[in-house]
């Protein structure tokens, strides 16, 4: 067993034990800042830990480790990165059970066969019950099972060769619209996995930032013209009139019933210059006739090998449904006639027939249907095994359907318009994704250690979203310290995905395709390439450089616009990555030569950088060191130039750090008191501080090599102040007042850049991934206030009183500063920088930030309130306020409405029409009463941003 990292001084809950897969523990990883645990909803699930060793040591297949009671294990033999000869670099992922069912086979298991290629239609835990049954299959268990399973509707599943069981649930889960996961290997299938109370995520509090992703970025159709299949669709269906949209397509597909119109939007009252135009083809939808099978016979045929001459007998099936009186009539010219089976063994696939007006036995002379064998699913089918049978439901296309009823068609339309309103709400979804770096302090404090599926809610500055985690990542030795990913719609990632637009099956070097035939150029074929033909798998991959692993070339790679290597940054002080340009010139991190470097000019730039921390103190080199007696010891330090001396003094307080090189290059921190200098040898008695008096409670003795500075002095004051920077901790500090090894908040005088956890600063909004200035005093001329994105934040200026012709700022342009002034008894500020517009409830110039925002309608009459029958002559006008401001004259003619609600809504309709251009007034007379009591209503759509809000109000007669 091996030791990786400082085993023996970290605490055991810190430690992971790497274990084969003959439960022998092979090595103890003591657990570092950066590993991590990565769980995606549907994707990741594994833990990621990297370190150095000095020789190869074999991780393999099966090794794991235990983390919070699951087992996550290596899936892949790892071969380390070797950067010399006793160096090696390990980054292990240990993957959760849920990723090894990347490598199980999805197979039909049917009758101790296994079929690779399939398609079934069958309801969601029977899918479910598939995977499970595979996985105990591959691990020789009955461990797995199923387990909650939300959706119920059944439905018809291709599954394509090669489809593992991981991609495998998640084309169900996108089948269904639905989400996966495993826990403690039972397979569950939700509509949407979320669970208990919503926890606050606000930031600056419990995270630091809320960085947004708009997650699915496609172009969202807000109006679509939805067409349905070419299937069964009758001769003369739908006549086009006079504006329609007509082409090739929309001519013969099924369309939406005609009383919703020609296109459905996504809110009403759309205007066209609002809307986001687009067609959608729903090939699944047309007019069917679901039938059953009620009698099945075969007829024998015999084919013949024209080479051996042998003789092979094979059966095709005939089916008949007696609820069906076909003819040929029904038949369309040029197109085959076809049925689809919708239940049994059969189910889902697709075959020609032959349609045959008598003579379905000897003693039965009814109509029947001949089913024309194919090999399209990988055998001759039907044969004796898949075969149809009495029972089996299938559904019949290629024919008008409108001569078999009438009732077809209207329901197949209705269909149609109910699938592409569902579709296109769910078009309408915000697809935004949230990554949350936790504050670690709040989510320490609050215990939250936060699952997939838990509910959050997002304190946005304009409005909350409630949501739920989707992702994280978690620091290993701190669960606290994650990343939480927030959305509500998931992401279905196949990782052997095949599109849904691609329908070919290759046969004998034939792919066959909706376009027809296309010759496949094989792997030893010199076929030349035209815009005709197409190469198969192998010959691409052996024509074509991969990008999807390490790949090989004996041909010369020329590369005319030059080479990027690691995500290339152009800078000498801040670059990444490697360049060769088209001209040929390079740069590069570093440059290893085994002979010589041949130049005609050589240019040095140096660039001093440090690692660590840089402290700016007396300092000095240990030579050797000698033990006097416990933990007392003489040390000798390097000159490091001819007249270098020690400049310690007695009493000082030393600090130094050494890397021990070994075990993934460890820092020593050594912590000591001067009792004694002898400058002339370069010599100095130190006394080394017991653990309890040292910053980790672990206190090391010096060592040879080890680089030792002044930390402060016990007693002389002038010698107790210390300015250092560290790009460990990212701040320069300047201390003050230091008599011993550990600091008190008194001792940080002042420090520049990530602030440090005092005590003083506990209850202030400060965010600790940010820089800051701590100082007991300032002196500065010009101050601006910038955001987090080094974009000015204006200040906000209170202007009173509005004032006509006057010119207000929207705070873009210098001195910066947002104006807002009170108006009819509200609050306004400016966002349109120099406006002189007024502000009220429609100004484009102007938000409102305080004040009556209501809508109200008042409705008077001009001639009183109470009418008698006969006597009725009056005025009803309506006056629309926003808080108290009247706003009727604002509002367009078009968006005004009267209705009438009496004993008669006949006549109401009738009234309702002859009144649809009235605005905010209408006369009422008798006639306009119907029986006992009429009701007047008026309604105003006011259009405010981009919201339009009804207000309304009533008289009644």
């Amino acid at each position: 067993m091996i030791k990786i990292g400082l085993i023996d001084f970290t605490p055991e809950d810190k430690v992971l034990s790497i274990i084969d897969k003959n439960n022998v523990v092979k090595a103890k990883y003591a657990i570092d800042k950066n590993d991590m645990w990565k769980h995606s909803l549907m994707g990741d699930n594994y833990i990621e830990i990297s370190f150095f060793l000095n020789s190869y040591v074999a991780f393999k297949r099966a090794d794991y480790i235990l983390w919070e009671g699951e087992k996550f294990s290596i899936r892949y033999d790892y071969q380390p990165e070797q950067q010399n000869k006793r160096k090696y670099k390990y980054t292990l992922k240990f993957e959760a059970v849920d990723m090894f069912l990347k490598d199980i086979q999805y197979y039909y298991l049917s009758q101790d066969l296994k079929e690779s290629e399939w398609r079934l239609f069958g309801n969601p835990e029977y899918f479910i019950k598939i995977a499970v049954d595979n996985a105990n299959r591959y691990f020789g268990t009955t461990d797995f099972k199923i387990g909650n399973i939300e959706p119920t509707e059944a439905k018809d599943i291709l599954f394509d060769v090669n489809t593992t069981i991981f991609d495998a649930l998640t084309q169900i889960a996108e089948e269904y619209d639905a989400e996966w996961y495993v826990t403690d290997k039972i397979i569950h299938l939700v509509n949407k996995l979320e669970f208990g109370d919503e926890v606050d995520f606000e930031t600056e509090v419990s995270v630091l930032e809320m960085k947004r992703d708009e997650g699915d970025k496609k172009e969202k159709y807000t109006r679509i013209l939805a067409l349905g299949s070419e299937r069964n669709i009758p001769r003369n269906y739908r006549e086009t009139t006079e504006g329609e949209g007509v082409d090739a397509i929309y001519s013969k597909r099924l369309r939406i019933p005609s009383a919703k119109g020609s296109v459905i939007d996504a809110y009403p009252n759309m205007a066209n210059d609002e809307a986001i135009e687009g067609t959608v083809i729903f090939d699944n939808v047309y007019p069917k006739r679901v039938g059953t099978i009620q009698a099945v016979e075969t007829i024998e045929y015999q084919d013949k090998d024209q080479e051996t001459g042998k003789i092979t007998k094979w059966d095709a099936y005939k089916i008949k449904d007696s609820a069906l009186v076909f003819k040929d009539e029904y038949l369309l010219p040029g197109i085959d006639l076809r049925l689809q089976f919708v239940s049994g063994d059969l189910n889902g696939m697709d075959f020609d027939l032959f349609f045959k007006e008598k003579g379905f036995t000897q003693t039965d002379n009814s109509q029947y249907f001949e089913i024309k064998r194919n090999d399209d699913y990988g055998k001759d089918l039907p044969n004796a095994t898949l075969k149809p049978k009495v029972g089996d439901k299938y559904v019949l296309y290629g024919f008008d359907i409108a001569l078999v009823g009438d009732q077809y068609v209207p329901t197949a339309e209705q269909e149609l318009y109910d699938e592409a309103l569902e579709w296109l709400e769910k078009q309408q979804r915000d697809t935004s994704v949230y990554e949350c770096p936790t504050a670690i302090q709040h989510f320490t404090k609050n215990n939250l250690d936060l699952d997939l599926g838990q509910r959050v809610r997002l304190l946005l500055d304009k409005s909350d979203r409630s949501s739920r985690i989707m992702g994280f990542e978690k620091k290993l030795n701190n669960i606290y310290d994650a990343t939480y990913t927030v959305g509500d719609n998931p992401t279905y990632s196949r990782f052997n995905k095949i599109e849904k637009e691609i329908k070919e099956l290759q046969v004998e070097g034939m792919a066959q395709s909706q376009a027809g035939s296309i010759y496949i150029i094989k792997n030893i074929d010199s076929t030349r390439p035209t815009d005709f033909n197409v190469f198969s798998s192998k010959k691409s991959l052996n024509a074509f450089h991969r990008k999807d692993q390490t790949d090989e070339t004996d041909y010369l790679q020329k590369f005319n616009k030059g080479i990027e290597v690691g995500g290339f940054i152009d800078s000498m002080s801040h670059g990444r990555g490697a360049n060769i340009d088209e001209h040929g010139n390079a740069q590069f991190e570093s440059v290893a030569s085994r002979s010589s470097i041949i130049t005609q000019e050589f240019i040095f730039n140096r660039l001093q950088a440090n690692e660590s921390d840089s402290v700016y103190t007396e300092s000095g080199v240990i030579e050797s060191v000698n033990e006097i007696e416990e933990n007392t010891f003489l040390v000798h330090f390097k000159k490091r130039w001819e007249t270098d001396f020690i400049a310690f003094h007695k009493d000082d307080i030393l600090r130094g750090v050494v890397n021990t090189l070994t075990q993934g290059g460890a820092y020593y921190t050594s912590y000591v008191r001067v009792l004694d200098v002898n400058t002339s040898s370069n010599q100095a008695t130190i006394l080394v501080y017991s653990n309890s008096e040292v910053p980790a409670q672990k206190n090391y003795p010096p060592t040879s090599l080890m680089i030792m500075h002044r930390w402060g002095n016990v007693i002389d004051e002038s010698r107790q102040t210390t300015w250092f920077t560290s790009s460990r901790e990212g701040r320069m500090v300047f201390l003050q007042g230091v008599n011993k090894p550990i600091l008190n908040d008194n001792n940080y005088g002042s420090f520049w850049g990530l602030p440090i956890g005092l005590k003083v600063l506990e209850h202030l909004p400060i965010n600790p991934q940010h820089p800051y200035l701590m100082a007991r005093g300032i002196i500065y001329q010009d101050a601006l206030k910038i955001d987090r994105d080094w974009n000015i934040v204006p200040e906000v200026i209170d202007k009173l009183d509005w004032k006509a012709d006057t010119y207000y700022s929207d705070g873009s342009k210098e001195p910066y500063e947002i104006h807002e002034v009170w108006h009819n008894g509200c609050k306004w500020r400016c966002i349109v920088d120099g406006t002189i517009q007024e502000p009220k409830w429609n100004a484009t110039d102007w938000v409102l930030i305080s004040g009556d925002s209501r809508l109200s309608m008042a409705l008077d009459s001009t001639n009183g309130t109470v009418f008698r029958a006969g006597f009725v002559d009056t005025a009803f006008i309506a006056r629309v306020y926003f808080g108290n401001t009247d706003i009727t004259d604002d509002i367009a003619a078009t968006d005004w409405e009267w209705l009438r609600e009496s004993s008669n809504p006949y006549s109401d309709m009738a009234w309702i029409s002859e009144h649809n251009s009235a605005t905010n007034r209408v006369d009422i007379t008798d006639a306009d009463v119907v029986g006992l009591k009429t009701k007047f209503i008026c309604r105003a759509f006011v259009r405010y941003g981009d919201q339009i809000i009804k207000t309304e109000d009533f008289k009644t007669i």
